[in-house]
């Protein structure tokens, strides 16, 4: 039930904060919902002996048919104060939210499958998430500025750090990139991906990065010519291969933390990950005059509520009334 779940072709519902594949989920959603519920399934596993003197329905082969609603609640609270995430610390309030919606998803669809009696998806308790619990991501202009010098002799970290703090995209969108997908119109150059949720978008290449991309594609022995048929992708290994999503993903993170720049560590960050560069891009677009929906629109965005969690922390500044006595002659 598990796999039929995580491969069925249907709207399942939202990720907090992540862009769900619609009718057909990709692998890393795939892996994503499979594992968590495996998770799950295990720890059932491990207490079937419980269960089985604390319900009626021990006629089923399937240990999936004898919970009941307060089961589903009591790995839930389980799930919230075992030590299972960083550090052996308990699960961060966005984290248990993820899982949260995975489970829901879930259980509606066991019982719509008629497999199971009770509607266990109404029994769990929705994470409560405000802004507080959400992780620092905040980036400023002058932070990229130093990480891009750190690497700007190197063709290959720099090209990587270079795109990615330009155009908003995220890590695995620059591994899937390919170069048939640049074109040039009056502006300059345009590269179409396929983002999250299967939808479509072009982002915006600036000179300069794209001179830098032709660069390391030419010490790769790559084609730099502009061509629709043209199936390779725009980064590669020293292999030749395209990078997996995760690996660039973690590559990026890796690569920021050897510089050991001193706000690298900052303690309210938890580490610097590629996607504090779509945080700086959005921030900066914004201080630049962008409007909120656009700024949406180009990250790729499922809901502008995404878009304004990002920009939250800019905005209550720009808005904060002591900025009225900036220009203020002193007392």
């Amino acid at each position: 039930m598990i796999y039929r779940f995580a491969y069925q072709k249907k709207e399942i519902g939202d990720l907090y904060n992540i862009d769900e594949v619609r009718g057909s989920k990709t692998i890393k959603t795939r892996q994503t919902y499979i594992r968590e519920l495996l998770t799950f399934y295990n720890h059932l596993c491990e207490n079937k002996q419980i269960l089985l003197e604390d319900t009626f329905h021990t006629d089923s082969e399937s240990i999936l048919r004898i919970i009941e609603p307060r089961h589903v609640l009591n790995y839930q609270k389980w799930l919230i104060s075992a030590p299972l995430g960083r550090k052996k610390e308990p699960y961060k309030k966005t984290t248990i939210a993820k899982k949260t919606v995975i489970l829901k998803g879930f259980f509606k669809y066991l019982h719509e499958q008629k497999f199971t009696e009770f509607p266990l998806h109404h029994s769990l308790v929705s994470a409560n998430i405000t802004r507080i619990d959400l992780p620092n991501r905040d980036v400023t202009y002058d932070e990229v500025k130093q990480i891009l010098e750190y690497y700007k002799d190197s063709p290959l970290h720099y090209t990587i750090l270079l795109t990615l703090a330009t155009t908003g995209l995220r890590a695995a969108e620059l591994a899937s990139a390919k170069w048939r997908d640049i074109t040039k119109d009056h502006n300059g150059h345009w590269l179409k991906i396929m983002g999250k949720g299967r939808k479509e978008r072009e982002v915006f290449i600036i000179e300069y990065v794209f001179d830098a991309i032709v660069k390391f594609r030419k010490r790769r022995g790559q084609t730099i010519e502009l061509n629709s048929t043209d199936n390779s992708y725009l980064i590669v290994t020293s292999k030749m291969k395209p990078y997996s999503p995760g690996y660039l993903s973690k590559f990026v993170s890796e690569m920021i933390a050897r510089t050991k720049l001193p706000f690298i560590n900052n303690h309210d960050r938890n580490g610097f990950s590629a996607h504090f560069f779509r945080h700086s891009y959005a921030i900066e677009a914004r201080k630049n005059g962008a409007d909120i929906y656009a700024i949406s629109t180009s990250l790729g965005h499922e809901s502008i509520k995404t878009t304004q969690i990002y920009l939250a922390k800019h905005e209550k500044r720009e808005t904060n009334v002591g900025l009225i006595w900036k220009n203020k002659e002193e007392f």
